[in-house]
Protein backbone atom coordinates (compact mmCIF):
# COMPACT_ATOMS: atom_id res chain seq x y z
CA UNK A 1 0.00 0.00 0.00
CA UNK A 2 1.71 3.17 -1.10
CA UNK A 3 1.98 6.12 1.54
CA UNK A 4 0.93 9.99 0.56
CA UNK A 5 2.97 12.44 2.61
CA UNK A 6 0.93 15.88 2.60
CA UNK A 7 2.49 18.74 3.77
CA UNK A 8 1.04 21.52 6.46
CA UNK A 9 3.17 24.11 5.64
CA UNK A 10 3.87 25.96 2.03
CA UNK A 11 6.61 24.20 0.18
CA UNK A 12 9.96 26.42 -0.52
CA UNK A 13 12.64 25.56 -2.92
CA UNK A 14 15.12 26.57 -5.87
CA UNK A 15 14.71 25.83 -9.20
CA UNK A 16 17.23 24.98 -11.77
CA UNK A 17 15.09 24.21 -15.17
CA UNK A 18 11.76 25.30 -16.12
CA UNK A 19 8.89 23.65 -14.09
CA UNK A 20 6.81 21.04 -16.06
CA UNK A 21 3.03 21.61 -16.11
CA UNK A 22 1.96 19.32 -13.44
CA UNK A 23 -1.39 17.53 -12.73
CA UNK A 24 -3.30 17.45 -9.53
CA UNK A 25 -1.50 13.63 -9.02
CA UNK A 26 1.51 14.89 -9.57
CA UNK A 27 0.89 17.93 -6.33
CA UNK A 28 -0.75 15.43 -3.71
CA UNK A 29 2.23 15.51 -1.49
CA UNK A 30 1.73 19.65 -0.96
CA UNK A 31 -1.47 21.60 0.59
CA UNK A 32 -4.15 21.78 -0.97
CA UNK A 33 -4.58 25.54 -1.41
CA UNK A 34 -1.07 25.57 -2.59
CA UNK A 35 -1.80 23.28 -5.20
CA UNK A 36 -4.64 24.29 -5.86
CA UNK A 37 -3.07 27.72 -7.00
CA UNK A 38 -0.47 26.31 -9.15
CA UNK A 39 -3.11 24.26 -10.79
CA UNK A 40 -5.20 27.74 -11.81
CA UNK A 41 -1.89 29.74 -12.60
CA UNK A 42 -0.84 27.13 -15.08
CA UNK A 43 -3.99 26.80 -16.55
CA UNK A 44 -4.38 30.41 -17.00
CA UNK A 45 -1.05 30.79 -18.36
CA UNK A 46 -1.42 27.85 -20.73
CA UNK A 47 -4.73 29.29 -22.22
CA UNK A 48 -3.17 32.74 -23.16
CA UNK A 49 0.59 31.47 -24.11
CA UNK A 50 -0.43 27.56 -25.57
CA UNK A 51 2.88 26.34 -26.54
CA UNK A 52 4.81 29.30 -25.11
CA UNK A 53 4.49 28.31 -21.78
CA UNK A 54 7.30 26.51 -20.81
CA UNK A 55 9.69 29.10 -22.46
CA UNK A 56 8.00 31.89 -20.08
CA UNK A 57 8.32 30.41 -17.14
CA UNK A 58 12.14 29.87 -17.14
CA UNK A 59 13.60 30.69 -14.30
CA UNK A 60 15.44 33.34 -13.40
CA UNK A 61 18.91 33.79 -11.48
CA UNK A 62 16.83 34.83 -8.34
CA UNK A 63 14.86 31.55 -8.67
CA UNK A 64 17.61 29.75 -9.17
CA UNK A 65 19.22 31.16 -6.08
CA UNK A 66 16.79 32.24 -3.47
CA UNK A 67 14.78 29.64 -1.81
CA UNK A 68 10.91 30.49 -2.43
CA UNK A 69 7.26 29.62 -2.07
CA UNK A 70 7.49 26.82 -5.60
CA UNK A 71 4.17 28.93 -6.65
CA UNK A 72 5.93 31.40 -7.64
CA UNK A 73 8.08 29.78 -10.17
CA UNK A 74 4.39 29.42 -12.34
CA UNK A 75 3.89 32.93 -13.06
CA UNK A 76 4.51 33.63 -16.54
CA UNK A 77 6.43 37.06 -16.28
CA UNK A 78 9.98 36.97 -15.07
CA UNK A 79 10.31 40.35 -13.56
CA UNK A 80 7.02 39.34 -11.62
CA UNK A 81 8.91 36.32 -10.30
CA UNK A 82 11.98 38.48 -8.96
CA UNK A 83 9.71 41.04 -7.49
CA UNK A 84 7.95 38.56 -5.40
CA UNK A 85 10.89 36.56 -3.81
CA UNK A 86 12.95 39.89 -2.91
CA UNK A 87 9.67 40.81 -1.27
CA UNK A 88 8.29 37.80 -0.17
CA UNK A 89 8.43 38.64 3.68
CA UNK A 90 6.42 41.22 3.23
CA UNK A 91 2.92 39.78 1.70
CA UNK A 92 0.48 37.25 2.41
CA UNK A 93 1.50 34.46 -0.47
CA UNK A 94 -2.11 32.90 -0.29
CA UNK A 95 -3.76 35.82 -0.99
CA UNK A 96 -1.36 36.82 -3.31
CA UNK A 97 -1.50 33.71 -5.78
CA UNK A 98 -5.54 33.68 -4.69
CA UNK A 99 -5.79 37.37 -6.70
CA UNK A 100 -3.06 36.15 -9.40
CA UNK A 101 -4.90 33.04 -10.36
CA UNK A 102 -8.30 34.06 -10.25
CA UNK A 103 -8.35 37.72 -10.89
CA UNK A 104 -5.56 38.73 -13.44
CA UNK A 105 -6.38 39.20 -17.18
CA UNK A 106 -4.94 39.33 -20.23
CA UNK A 107 -5.54 42.34 -22.84
CA UNK A 108 -4.45 41.03 -25.68
CA UNK A 109 -1.00 41.87 -27.11
CA UNK A 110 2.48 40.78 -26.60
CA UNK A 111 2.61 37.99 -23.75
CA UNK A 112 5.81 39.01 -22.79
CA UNK A 113 4.80 42.69 -22.04
CA UNK A 114 4.05 42.98 -18.32
CA UNK A 115 1.86 46.10 -18.80
CA UNK A 116 -0.73 43.36 -20.95
CA UNK A 117 -1.97 41.36 -18.03
CA UNK A 118 -4.18 43.81 -15.82
CA UNK A 119 -4.14 42.42 -12.08
CA UNK A 120 -7.36 43.33 -9.98
CA UNK A 121 -6.74 46.77 -8.48
CA UNK A 122 -6.72 45.20 -4.75
CA UNK A 123 -3.36 43.65 -6.21
CA UNK A 124 -2.18 46.62 -6.94
CA UNK A 125 -3.40 48.72 -4.04
CA UNK A 126 -2.42 46.37 -1.28
CA UNK A 127 0.59 44.96 -3.10
CA UNK A 128 1.68 47.50 -4.44
CA UNK A 129 5.25 46.43 -4.58
CA UNK A 130 4.83 43.74 -6.77
CA UNK A 131 2.74 45.22 -9.15
CA UNK A 132 3.90 46.08 -12.70
CA UNK A 133 2.82 49.72 -12.08
CA UNK A 134 6.57 50.20 -10.77
CA UNK A 135 8.32 48.61 -13.68
CA UNK A 136 10.16 51.70 -14.82
CA UNK A 137 9.15 51.64 -18.54
CA UNK A 138 11.49 53.97 -19.72
CA UNK A 139 14.48 52.16 -19.41
CA UNK A 140 12.40 49.88 -22.22
CA UNK A 141 13.00 46.70 -20.03
CA UNK A 142 11.24 45.37 -16.83
CA UNK A 143 13.45 46.41 -14.05
CA UNK A 144 12.92 48.33 -10.71
CA UNK A 145 13.48 51.65 -10.63
CA UNK A 146 16.62 52.94 -8.63
CA UNK A 147 14.89 53.98 -5.34
CA UNK A 148 13.30 50.31 -4.94
CA UNK A 149 16.58 49.08 -5.33
CA UNK A 150 18.07 50.58 -2.97
CA UNK A 151 15.61 50.09 -0.49
CA UNK A 152 15.81 46.19 -1.03
CA UNK A 153 19.61 46.51 -0.59
CA UNK A 154 19.55 48.58 2.64
CA UNK A 155 16.60 46.21 3.79
CA UNK A 156 19.14 43.19 3.16
CA UNK A 157 22.28 44.97 4.59
CA UNK A 158 20.14 45.66 7.93
CA UNK A 159 18.95 41.74 8.19
CA UNK A 160 22.43 40.76 7.79
CA UNK A 161 23.95 43.44 10.37
CA UNK A 162 20.80 41.43 12.88
CA UNK A 163 21.89 38.54 11.95
CA UNK A 164 26.09 39.41 13.15
CA UNK A 165 24.24 41.18 16.35
CA UNK A 166 22.54 37.87 17.43
CA UNK A 167 25.56 35.75 16.66
CA UNK A 168 27.81 37.76 18.70
CA UNK A 169 25.17 38.28 21.68
CA UNK A 170 24.94 33.89 21.25
CA UNK A 171 29.07 34.10 21.32
CA UNK A 172 29.32 36.74 24.49
CA UNK A 173 26.76 34.30 26.45
CA UNK A 174 28.64 31.30 25.91
CA UNK A 175 31.70 32.61 26.78
CA UNK A 176 30.31 34.01 30.38
CA UNK A 177 28.43 30.43 31.05
CA UNK A 178 32.02 28.93 30.30
CA UNK A 179 33.61 31.58 33.08
CA UNK A 180 30.55 30.94 35.24
CA UNK A 181 31.41 26.80 34.76
CA UNK A 182 34.71 27.46 35.59
CA UNK A 183 33.92 29.77 38.39
CA UNK A 184 32.15 27.11 39.90
CA UNK A 185 34.51 24.13 39.61
CA UNK A 186 37.39 26.73 41.37
CA UNK A 187 34.82 27.33 44.15
CA UNK A 188 34.07 23.52 44.75
CA UNK A 189 38.03 22.61 44.43
CA UNK A 190 38.74 24.99 47.04
CA UNK A 191 36.20 24.35 49.27
CA UNK A 192 37.01 20.46 48.82
CA UNK A 193 40.87 21.69 50.10
CA UNK A 194 39.85 23.42 53.04
CA UNK A 195 37.69 20.36 54.13
CA UNK A 196 40.89 18.50 53.86
CA UNK A 197 42.82 20.96 56.05
CA UNK A 198 40.43 21.05 58.82
CA UNK A 199 40.28 17.21 58.77
CA UNK A 200 44.36 16.92 59.47
CA UNK A 201 44.43 19.69 61.67
CA UNK A 202 41.90 18.38 63.77
CA UNK A 203 43.53 14.62 63.35
CA UNK A 204 47.06 16.41 64.78
CA UNK A 205 45.49 18.01 67.86
CA UNK A 206 43.66 14.72 68.63
CA UNK A 207 46.71 12.62 68.87
CA UNK A 208 48.46 15.60 70.41
CA UNK A 209 46.03 15.43 73.18
CA UNK A 210 46.27 11.53 73.15
CA UNK A 211 50.30 11.60 73.28
CA UNK A 212 49.90 14.62 76.33
CA UNK A 213 47.70 12.04 78.31
CA UNK A 214 50.06 9.22 78.32
CA UNK A 215 53.36 11.10 78.97
CA UNK A 216 55.50 10.11 82.19
CA UNK A 217 54.61 12.17 85.48
CA UNK A 218 57.34 14.73 86.34
CA UNK A 219 60.67 14.03 88.07
CA UNK A 220 59.13 16.80 91.65
CA UNK A 221 55.92 14.12 92.08
CA UNK A 222 58.47 11.26 91.65
CA UNK A 223 60.63 12.11 94.45
CA UNK A 224 57.99 12.88 96.50
CA UNK A 225 56.61 9.52 96.28
CA UNK A 226 59.64 8.20 97.11
CA UNK A 227 59.91 10.17 100.32
CA UNK A 228 56.86 9.41 101.54
CA UNK A 229 57.59 5.62 100.59
CA UNK A 230 60.78 5.77 103.26
CA UNK A 231 58.97 7.67 105.97
CA UNK A 232 56.58 5.09 106.29
CA UNK A 233 59.12 2.17 106.81
CA UNK A 234 59.40 0.13 110.15
CA UNK A 235 62.04 1.46 112.44
CA UNK A 236 62.17 -2.08 114.14
CA UNK A 237 64.98 -3.81 111.80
Amino acid sequence: MVQHFTATKNVYGTVSETPTLKTPDDLTHLPSLQALHILKIQLKAASVLGDKTRIALTPTALQRLIPHDIRIDYCPGPSLRDRMILFQDYYDADEVFELLSTKTRFIGGDTRDARNWVPDPKFSERYWFLSHQLVDYHSGECALIPEFIDAILASQREKEEEMKRMEAEKKEQLRQLQQEKEKSSKRKSNNSGNSTTTSIASSSSTTSSSTSSTRRPPISSVRKERSSNIRSLPLDL
